[in-house]
């Protein structure tokens, strides 16, 4: 298989001060599904009157979709019953077979009712091909076929991008010689080799699409758990868990052994249990929650230089008073944390800065200033992951002062350094982690204005102030080569933060020990939280 490295997948956050907006709603407003038998949760059993509902699965087991719809708040329903689960059992990528039409006959269907258009805020999912295989026509060319039915999948997947989706999930096909229906039979071979053609043939028409699109790499996770079952709690993984021909009909009663269906890896020939699809799902989510997780990277330089700056403006304050040259050493920690909303996952950190500098008083009315600044942040993703990051920056500031007036402007300079980006999650049985590193450089500029009023040993007065804050995360990978490990496009985060406050600041000498403590009482805002980034993400195996 081929694994073209312009992939990729796009998510758009709209990041706020405390995380990502849509506060109160999920990030999509609703979830359609477009393939087969492995995501039809009841077209095929429709035609069936008055019949409980089934799938191809270990029933009464949901299918993946219908798992991963059901994350983000939505309950998916056939299309025969007015849902948006348009699978078909048996379906194939562009060819009907009565009333069992092809995907791409499902996404004309679904763009037709919805006056051809594709809700660009939906979640979309298309899992197709499978059926090529098992409907091949052997008068004729094979490999033609499967690379004609690939291309008709991407063709599908185009006309979705053309209508407006923005966000489409597409799952490759399984290794088909290890499925129970071939896997002990001289075709297991040649079928597998169709299989890797089809996903090839995918693969590289899907790097011509641009960013949309969420590749699952269905046939990496499958072999990974059939070399190590038992990481992922499965005890079979070649044999059907259903005594019947199809698992359509099968339920609880025809089963091999009372636990099949969470211990056995396929339900009959081709098709996944009720575990293997809840396997599924949480490898989708994981994808899907990824760029969101990323996408809080340049917070932590943002931190850092917040902290930073801060030093710089307690100093810039006692110049402003008209305080000599001196060297300073500024310490600060804080914790720091982003709630959790249906867009993004919460974080904390615990956050430590340090700011080195010499001030100089270059005349009564002026003085200039250079510093170096240290940060350590340490992270945790709630649900699992976190990061390290260790930044270094060069710092410089100027204030000029005349009666009860002054100005100040500062400016900064820096590299950070993240490494262990963890992600955990969930696989089945086994708790799985990513990891990666990568770099980030920042730099800023500020300018600070106020008016101090005389009381004694204290003076008080409003300020205002503007901050410009310019951070770029470089692109990385993470360093595994699993079916979930994934890159991370470049990420560019602004700020653009407007002050206001008043503040209070004493005076008294001690001897030698001169004692300037303060208060202030400011309101912040930054106009570019609201801003929309582009999060871009793919898999390093696809």
């Amino acid at each position: 298989m081929s694994h073209p490295r312009k992939l990729a997948s796009a998510l758009v956050l709209a990041l706020g001060c405390a995380g990502v907006a849509h506060a109160g709603s999920a990030p999509f407003d609703n979830v359609v599904v477009f393939g087969d038998s492995l995501s039809d949760n009841g077209n095929i059993s429709s035609l069936t009157p008055g019949s409980e509902r089934m799938r191809f699965t270990t029933n009464p087991g949901l299918v993946a979709s219908e798992l991963v719809a059901r994350h983000y708040g939505f309950t998916l329903e056939p299309s025969t019953s007015g849902g948006t689960d348009y699978a078909w059992g048996g379906a194939q990528s562009a060819k009907d077979l009565g009333v069992v039409v092809s995907a791409k006959t499902q996404v004309d269907q679904y763009l037709a009712g919805n006056g051809a258009r594709a809700d660009s805020h939906a979640l979309y999912t298309l899992w197709v091909g499978a059926n090529d295989i098992l409907n091949l026509d052997f008068s004729q060319d094979l490999n033609a076929q499967m690379v004609n039915a690939a291309n008709a999948e991407v063709a599908t997947l185009k006309t979705l991008q053309q209508a407006g989706a923005r966000y489409i999930v597409v799952y490759n096909l399984p290794d088909v010689s290890k499925t129970p229906a071939v896997n002990s039979t001289p075709l297991a071979t040649f079928a597998g080799q169709l299989g890797s053609l089809y996903n090839s043939t995918l693969n590289e028409g899907i790097a011509t699409l641009g960013v949309g699109i969420l590749p699952v790499n269905t046939y990496a996770l499958l072999n990974q758990v059939i070399a190590d079952p038992a990481r992922y709690g499965f005890s079979n993984v070649t044999d059907r868990a259903c005594t019947t021909a199809s698992s359509i009909d099968c339920t609880t009663a025809t089963l091999v052994v009372p636990d099949a269906g969470t211990s056995y890896l396929f339900a009959d020939g081709v098709h996944p249990t009720t575990a293997a699809h809840a396997m599924l799902a949480q490898v989708v989510m994981s994808e899907l929650q990824a760029p969101q997780q990323i996408s809080l990277l340049p917070e932590a330089p943002l931190a850092a230089a917040n902290a930073y700056d801060s030093s710089l403006d307690m100093q810039m304050a006692k110049d402003s008073l008209g305080e000599g040259t001196r060297a300073f050493v500024n310490i600060g920690y804080a914790q720091q944390r982003f709630d959790a909303t249906p867009s993004s996952p919460a974080l904390s950190s615990n956050n430590t800065n340090i700011t080195l500098g010499y001030d100089w008083k270059t005349s009564d009315n002026l003085s200039a200033g250079a510093a170096f600044g240290f940060g350590h942040d340490t992270a945790h993703l709630h649900g699992g992951g976190g990061y390290r990051m260790s930044d270094y920056s060069a710092l410089g500031f100027v204030t000029y002062h005349a009666g009860g007036g002054y100005v100040s402007g500062y400016g900064h300079l820096g590299r950070s350094n993240f490494s262990d980006i963890e992600r955990s999650f969930q696989v089945g049985a086994a708790r799985v982690s990513e990891f990666g590193d990568t770099d980030s450089s920042h730099y800023g500029v500020g300018v600070n204005g106020g008016w101090w009023f005389s009381l004694d040993h204290i003076k008080t007065g409003p300020f205002a102030g503007l901050d410009w804050q310019d951070i770029t995360v470089d692109s990385y990978h993470e360093r595994g080569s699993d079916a979930t490990a994934m890159w991370f496009g470049r990420q560019h985060r602004q700020a653009l933060v407007g002050r206001l406050g008043w503040r209070l600041q004493g005076h008294w000498q001690v001897a030698n020990l001169v004692m300037t403590p303060y208060a202030e009482l400011a309101w912040n805002r930054d106009s570019k939280a609201d801003t929309t980034r582009l999060v871009t993400t793919g898999l390093n195996t696809m």
